[in-house]
């Protein structure tokens, strides 16, 4: 079980449905950011009043961090050719809570290795590029990256919605 410590209740919305998670620092992994599981599955909620009450209740340590939502779907959008920009943002915030969840639960999903290691960083310099060479990021994606990028976000929405889905259903969220 992660240890969280300065968390928030976070939110994801999948399809007009929200469901919020405690994330923060894990203190029992260098204080990489994590989520709080219980019996390996991450916890989720309905609110993010519940997700609070059960952190006061087990005596969690509250953070600084504003309180989110996550909307998939202008990444769905883009994924199903529904959208021409991608958002990277919510793509590189996809990817970050993915990679937090599948490391919380023991699964080894990381984007940040292997052929989407270029994509992530090239994601990290489009959001942060002042700690960036600007000359070496370009907005645009070159045929090779927009397949693993269009791969990596894939799996990461899978991965969410397959977590979120199934611990809701398993939780009686609706």
């Amino acid at each position: 079980m992660a240890q969280i410590q300065n968390g928030t209740p976070q939110g994801i919305r999948f399809d007009r449905r929200t469901t919020y998670f405690w994330w923060g620092e894990d203190s029992m992994s260098d204080g990489r950011d994590s989520v709080a599981t219980a019996h390996g599955r991450v916890e989720l909620f309905r609110s993010a009043a519940e997700c609070q009450a059960r952190a006061d209740a087990a005596g969690w340590h509250q953070g600084d961090a504003d309180t989110n939502v996550l909307d998939v779907n202008p990444v769905q959008g883009w994924l199903g050719r529904r959208r021409f920009d991608l958002d990277v943002e919510s793509a590189l915030n996809i990817l970050n809570i993915a990679l937090d969840f599948s490391a919380a639960t023991g699964g080894s999903w990381d984007p940040r290795w292997g052929a989407a290691q270029n994509v992530y960083s090239k994601l990290v310099a489009l959001n942060v590029p002042y700690a960036f060479d600007s000359r070496s990021y370009k907005s645009s994606w070159s045929p090779r990256e927009n397949v693993v990028l269009r791969a990596a976000l894939g799996q990461a929405v899978a991965l969410l919605r397959r977590e979120t889905r199934n611990l809701g259903a398993a939780q009686g969220h609706q």
